[in-house]
């Protein structure tokens, strides 16, 4: 089964010894910085007025299934959810990278233990349940 980025996140902020009490802001944080990647990427063959508006109407919607129906209306689903898997497995991997140089040896190894257990289930992390 595959895990969403949510756990994933969460094992990895774990294993890194981050804040207890702002893992949470991160993972949402990183939700938005997903979407946002993955919506300005979907939506550049759209006029600037039409994008206008798709934010206007997305840009108080906390439901990412309401949110999903509108972008719907301006561009093809299929793509946007794709795009967001990228953008997903783009952000993660710069994460990764961004945190790599400051793990003790204990905390590389068990990331590295950790990121090859998901590397037997060959899907990527998908952004299942985004933000709440």
């Amino acid at each position: 089964m595959q895990e969403s980025i949510q756990s994933i996140l969460t094992q990895v902020l774990t294993i890194i010894n981050y804040p207890e009490d702002k893992k949470q802001e991160f993972i949402i944080e990183f939700g938005d910085m997903c979407i946002s990647k993955a919506l300005a990427s979907v939506t550049e063959p759209l006029s600037e007025d039409k994008k206008a508006e798709l934010v206007n109407k997305i840009k108080d919607i906390e439901d990412p299934n309401e949110a999903e129906k509108i972008i719907g209306e301006y561009v093809s689903i299929d793509d946007y959810q794709k795009t967001i898997e990228q953008a997903t497995s783009e952000l993660f991997e710069n994460f990764l990278e961004t945190i790599e140089p400051d793990l003790t040896e204990e905390q590389a190894d068990a990331l590295d233990t950790y990121l090859a257990s998901l590397e037997k289930n060959p899907e990527e992390p998908s952004q299942q349940a985004e933000t709440e």
